[in-house]
This record gives structure tokens, C-alpha cells and sequence, in this order.
């Protein structure tokens, strides 16, 4: 999975260094592009916000909004169609050009909600055995 994710240029951060990167980047004045895998559970201790994800209350990251909001970038969603086997083609769609400022979870419902649409468009390309839902709300915060 490394090297699929790292061919073509793509540098792999792990979560803990990627403020670090952004800092980084930031201050060499390097244009950067931040991929963040986001449909995945977080640890039972990191939950820190549910919300309704196919009609199943669902724990969702929230680092990918903080870092957006924080350094005021653009967040766009990736989506991707298999054409035939081997084939896909990618579209990118801009869903806040500036996040500075923004309500808390705007970014991550907004993001959530594309997500969803995309599934109920072509749910055959979703990765179903995530186990997305493997805790339930009252394991967590009872």
C-alpha cells in the first residue's frame, strides 16, 4: 500500500508530523497539496465528534478540519470512477476555498455529506469492510 500511495512524487506523512510539514512547507513558500484519508474510525479514545453517516451514527476525524481552518486552506474532494478494470478518472471539486473562520464541523459535515453522496451514486466502489461502524455512541461516551 506504501509504495501504490507513494508512486508518482506523493511524499507519505504520518498524522503525528503533519503539522510539521505544513509548518515546513509553509515557510520554504512551497505550494503543497494535503491528501488525508478520512473515511476510516478513529481510535475509540480519539472519538471526539459523531455524526450521521448513512444513516448510522458514525465517529468522524476531525484533523483534517482543525489544519484546514487553522492555516486557512482550500479543501477539495477527491472522487474517482472506475471506467473499466485498470481505468478511473478523478474529479476534483472545491468545497470552501477558505476555511479561516468557518463554524466547528462545517468543514467535516460538509465533507461527510459528498462522501455519502458519492457512495449512494456507485456504493460498488466503496470499501464496505472498513468496519465503520464497529463502535456504537454509549461504548464511547458512557
Amino acid at each position: 500500500m506504501i509504495d501504490m500511495r507513494s508512486r508518482n512524487g506523493m511524499v507519505l506523512t504520518p498524522m503525528s508530523n503533519i503539522v510539521r510539514e505544513v509548518i515546513d512547507k509553509r515557510k520554504k513558500n512551497i505550494k503543497s497539496l494535503y491528501s488525508f484519508i478520512t473515511d476510516q474510525t478513529p481510535p475509540k479514545g480519539d472519538i471526539k465528534y459523531w455524526t450521521s453517516f448513512l444513516n448510522q451514527e458514525t465517529p468522524v476525524y476531525l484533523g483534517a478540519e482543525k489544519i484546514a481552518s487553522k492555516y486557512d486552506m482550500a479543501v477539495v474532494f477527491f472522487n474517482s470512477r472506475k471506467v473499466k478494470r485498470g481505468y478511473y478518472t478523478f474529479s476534483v471539486e472545491l468545497l470552501f476555498d477558505h476555511t479561516a473562520g468557518l463554524p466547528d464541523h462545517l468543514i467535516t459535515e460538509t465533507h461527510v455529506r459528498r462522501l455519502e453522496k458519492a457512495i449512494i451514486e456507485n456504493p460498488e466502489f466503496w470499501m464496505w469492510s472498513h468496519r465503520r461502524w464497529k463502535y456504537k455512541r454509549e461504548d464511547v461516551d458512557g
